[in-house]
């Protein structure tokens, strides 16, 4: 009893991971999926297009909780929608990975490291 109690605590503290890599993400598959995992902290869109109404969904649903977002080889990102957002919300944000994504320039990617440094909300990107 007491375990099972102990286990259900630390799942529930564990971030879960939401993963649409290689699929599209829309309002109804992110909606279903916060539904089942109330607790996603990790977004793995690899291989996935996502674009500014993409970047607004998120920012609704997980926007306050989300502490990683995965972007490995999304050749179609919104990326000047996605560095705004970024800069302005997701307080709990951490880690970005952008690996295989040439459409940030270092200087669109610095300016985000600063501008969240500035508001106290370090966060990580890999790039390479």
């Amino acid at each position: 009893g007491n375990a099972e109690m102990e286990l259900s605590a630390l799942e529930d503290a564990l971030p879960a991971v939401l993963d649409f890599s290689h699929s599209t993400l829309t309002a109804e598959s992110l909606e279903n999926a916060v539904t089942m995992q109330p607790n996603g902290r990790i977004l793995k869109l690899d291989g996935s297009r996502f674009d500014a109404s993409q970047i607004d969904l998120v920012h609704r649903c997980l926007g306050d909780s989300l502490m990683e977002i995965s972007l490995v080889s999304c050749q179609d990102v919104d990326s000047s929608a996605l560095c705004e957002a970024l800069s302005l919300g997701f307080p709990a944000l951490h880690r970005l990975d952008v690996r295989g994504c040439n459409q940030f320039s270092d200087g669109m990617l610095a300016g985000l490291v600063v501008r969240r440094q500035m508001l106290g909300r370090p966060i990580a990107i890999q790039t390479a």
